[in-house]
């Protein structure tokens, strides 16, 4: 997560340098608030995934609107060229490595107290385990955000 907030901390100091104050981009501020909310995560803390979850499809909005041509400001259409001489391609790959590590942490400490758990404590909670098995075993990063974000495991 530290290289996506560095790049995006270089747009958004850029931008500020270019940009006049009263600048109305959409982008700008959605790219502030993400970085403050990657600034606040406590990524050992299951409930910090919900915000994880916002924020990344306040970030997946953004490249949407970047991708689209169709900007409501000059100052979107500045950062989106920011964006593009910083990288912007690589940064959804890096996100989804950083997303698909921080799923596999969680993975792994819900299965390990799983683990501590007696058959018959396994057997009342059948469809709990169900739900954990089904997320574990899936390969695609986002159904699997989908699949702990819609658990009863977290």
């Amino acid at each position: 997560m530290e290289q996506l907030r560095h790049v995006f901390q270089l747009v958004i100091d850029e931008a500020e340098l270019i940009l006049p104050p009263e600048s109305k981009g959409h982008i700008l501020r959605e790219l502030k608030d993400f970085v403050a909310a990657l600034d606040t995560l406590d990524f050992d803390d299951s409930f910090e995934l919900n915000r994880l979850e916002d924020a990344l499809e306040e970030l997946e909005s953004i490249i949407s609107i970047a991708g689209s041509k169709e900007f409501e400001s000059e100052a979107d259409e500045v950062v989106v060229q920011l964006f593009i001489q910083h990288g912007v391609e690589d940064l959804e790959q890096i996100l989804e490595r950083n997303l698909e590590t921080t799923l596999k942490t969680v993975e792994q400490k819900v299965e390990k107290y799983m683990s501590t758990w007696s058959d018959s404590r396994l057997a009342r909670n059948a469809e709990l385990v169900k739900q954990f098995n089904d997320f574990k075993n899936e390969m695609d990063v986002y159904e699997k955000l989908d699949k702990l974000t819609n658990s009863d495991f977290i």
